[in-house]
């Protein structure tokens, strides 16, 4: 009877032995395949599932790489949230442009301390990828009237994503802008040399809108 028990015993020990090697092979390859679809939580809780039944570097890899990729995307939901009352400002400031009798230089005075605020943010290394925040930060100094800081940071946007259509709009409208102030200003020079040096701007201009 005892030797009934004891096979019994190492059969039924086997048999878990078994099964939970299928459960670590098939935690395993779950956080493969979720760490390559870029399903992070998914991923991270996988490899670590899989790591509580032993170590391995793959899911330790995994596991590690979840939780740096977890903590970006929460740096950048809570950027982009600080973001957004000054886009707005920004979309509430833009129509007054067109409205005669409109001191619009103290309403653009309100940008100002929210762009700063901003820049400094971006200037952490964490959100050195986020053409979001780039992009906004061009459109408000663009509307600030600093066309230098704008062409700076709606560049470091569009070398980010090239197809950020708001970057491409503001430095096509900073081209054209540039193009009328050479065309109506540089003195000292000729009319040829001035309508040359807008041709040249203008068709920059355009190029970005296309």
């Amino acid at each position: 009877i005892a030797c009934i028990v004891v096979i019994a015993a190492a059969g039924a020990w086997s048999w878990v032995s078994v099964s939970r090697q299928r459960a670590v092979s098939r935690d395993r390859e779950e956080a493969r395949m979720a760490f390559a679809a870029g399903e992070w939580e998914k991923a991270r809780a996988r490899a670590q599932r899989a790591l509580d039944f032993g170590p391995n570097p793959e899911m330790s890899a995994i596991e590690r790489s979840s939780r740096e990729k977890l903590a970006q995307e929460t740096d950048r939901r809570d950027l982009l949230a600080r973001l957004r009352p000054l886009e707005e400002l920004i979309r509430d400031t833009r129509q007054y442009f067109y409205i005669q009798g409109v001191d619009i230089r103290k309403k653009l005075e309100r940008i100002e301390p929210s762009l700063v605020e901003i820049e400094r943010a971006s200037r952490d290394p964490r959100h050195a990828g986020i053409a979001e925040v780039w992009s906004a930060l061009g459109t408000g100094w663009y509307f600030v009237g600093d066309l230098v800081r704008s062409e700076e940071f709606l560049r470091k946007a569009e070398s980010i994503d090239a197809k950020d259509a708001r970057a491409q709009y503001y430095l096509g409208r900073i081209r054209f802008e540039q193009a009328m102030a050479a065309l109506l200003g540089g003195k000292g020079t000729t009319f040829e040399g001035r309508l040359r040096q807008f041709k040249l701007l203008a068709s920059q201009g355009i190029d970005l809108f296309r």
